[in-house]
């Protein structure tokens, strides 16, 4: 029992048995520097009673979009909103938004994603706005939030997330453009993507998360740390469940802003322009265990830039035209390695 005191968690708050209870006291996740943050680590869903407060802090080193989510139930945008959190979100287009100059317009900063909006030509139909400070960023929603360059500190208190739930997501058709979705790492602590992944083998084997110094979305089986949004991509067409559970969890720290491909692969192209610093990649790994086909769950498909025109675009194309980030080919068939790129009007 923790009672009458602020504890401040730098690393780990990690309980094997029995149950840990805050009766009255203040038990803060801190984070002061880029990339890390304290963890409340559990071994069941009754394990922890009483609120805790989870701090992300991170430093933007340029304008650009944010993908977070939060690991406190109930949470709202308006928890993230500066100045409810210290450094936090300037909101702009929606009800409720702090933000309001001329130069605004209509635009919205605060973009959530629903795959039944999108289109087989189009992916990025799918994108759904904010339509209040009010709406829930929990439990497991990712949101995709363009901010200022700067630090950025979020604070949220609340009840933590620790049980076991599902959320539903889909694929609307067969096209590569179909089965996005977008979500979040729900708990207090760091997402291990072999053991989530294990217990979804309805994604592919990769996540997906925005890098603003490549101004792509950057491919990743790493794990996943707290107040991290992300995307999977559904590998068949429909509705399932995709099912988070306290025991897919790991005391592990890891950094929050990721820049790089977390696949070690032995091929990687990688294409720049000469206008910015953006960049992109596309990568071939060769096993006895794939086929030169396209082998659901294990060839990824490329996730484009959110802004073509000053992004490019590079990816291997295989013998059904599909666009690969991740081509995975025999290592025991010879066969044609095929690549296109996509170059904006000023990249």
């Amino acid at each position: 029992t923790i009672s009458g005191t602020t504890v401040n968690i730098d690393q780990v708050l990690e309980s094997t048995s029995g149950m840990i209870t805050n009766s009255s006291s203040s038990v803060v996740l801190k984070s002061s520097s880029n990339n890390n943050a304290g963890m409340l680590k559990v071994a069941s869903t009754t394990a922890y009673s009483g609120d805790i407060t989870a701090e992300r802090y991170f430093n933007a080193t340029s304008n650009g979009y944010r993908m977070v989510g939060s690991p406190i139930e109930g949470t709202t945008l308006a928890d993230w909103q500066y100045p409810s959190a210290p450094n936090g979100f300037l909101y702009c287009g929606f009800g409720g938004a702090n933000y309001s100059w001329i130069g605004c317009g209509g635009y919205c900063n605060v973009r959530f994603y629903d795959e039944a909006q999108a289109t087989d030509a189009d992916a990025d139909a799918g994108l759904d706005t904010a339509t209040n400070v009010s709406n829930l960023v929990t439990p497991a929603r990712g949101t995709i939030i363009y901010t200022s360059a700067g630090v950025n500190k979020l604070s949220v208190t609340g009840e933590p997330e620790i049980d076991n739930f599902s959320v539903s997501i889909s694929k609307g058709s067969a096209s590569a453009n179909r089965g996005w979705n977008l979500i979040s790492n729900p708990y207090p602590c760091t997402l291990d993507w072999a053991t989530f992944r294990g217990a979804n083998t309805i994604i592919d084997n990769a996540q997906w998360i925005y890098s603003g110094d490549n101004g792509n979305y950057v491919q990743s089986t790493n794990n996943i740390p707290h107040s991290q949004g992300f995307w999977v991509k559904k590998t068949s067409v429909g509705t399932s469940s995709l099912n988070f559970n306290i025991s897919h969890t790991t005391a592990t720290e890891q950094s929050f802003t990721k820049s790089n491909n977390g696949i070690n692969l032995p091929l990687k192209l990688k294409i720049t322009n000469d206008v910015n610093t953006y960049a992109d990649f596309a990568s071939v790994y060769a096993a006895s265990s794939f086929s030169n086909d396209y082998d659901p769950g294990d060839d990824i498909f490329k996730f484009m830039s959110p802004i073509p025109d000053y992004a490019p675009n590079i990816y291997f194309l295989d013998n059904q035209s599909n666009q690969l980030d991740l081509s995975c080919i025999n290592n025991n068939q010879s066969v044609d390695l095929l690549f296109d790129a996509r170059i904006g009007q000023y990249a």
